[in-house]
């Protein structure tokens, strides 16, 4: 059993999120944001640099579902990306964690999602990858469960 989980970070010194909810061209789940001036509790100082964070609105892509879960993230980049730069975005990073029992055999991004990554050019695309042995399937089925798949779709999914 094999899910991930894929955030994609905008960031910049510069970059302000709240002149890009005025603009941006799609339906985004934004998990969070802050300004290059805001203060970080329990700190005496700004940021320093402007963030924001995007998750697909299904929080776990499953294996199925892979090339459609990847493909909202590439959406999202090929139409906003011009947008991201002119806000003063630096940094662009798409990170995975990938949770799996027994055995991991998975495309994160597969040839035509890397394709059009590298036809938009971007100069700062960081890829970092996190990955989690979990005990059981049961662990999988809870996480899932957790952030609303039913139970007849992990049945589906994995043939349990």
């Amino acid at each position: 059993m094999v899910i991930y989980r894929i955030v994609l970070s905008i960031r910049g010194d510069s970059f302000s999120p709240q002149q890009m909810f005025e603009k941006i061209e799609s339906d985004c789940n934004i998990i969070s944001f802050h300004e290059p001036t805001d203060i970080p509790e329990r700190l005496d100082i700004t940021y320093g640099y402007g963030a924001v964070d995007f998750m697909h609105p299904l929080e776990f892509g499953l294996h199925h579902n892979g090339n459609e879960y990847q493909k909202w993230y590439l959406d999202l980049l090929v139409k906003n990306y011009v947008l991201f730069k002119e806000l003063g975005a630096e940094d662009i990073v798409l990170e995975t964690d990938l949770y799996f029992v027994d055995q991991c055999f998975v495309e994160i991004l597969d040839k035509e999602i890397l394709s059009c990554l590298s036809f938009l050019n971007i100069d700062n695309l960081s890829l970092p990858l996190n990955v989690y042995k979990l005990k059981s399937n049961e662990e999988v089925i809870e996480m899932l469960l957790n952030v609303g798949y039913s139970q007849d779709t992990i049945d589906e999914v994995y043939h349990l």
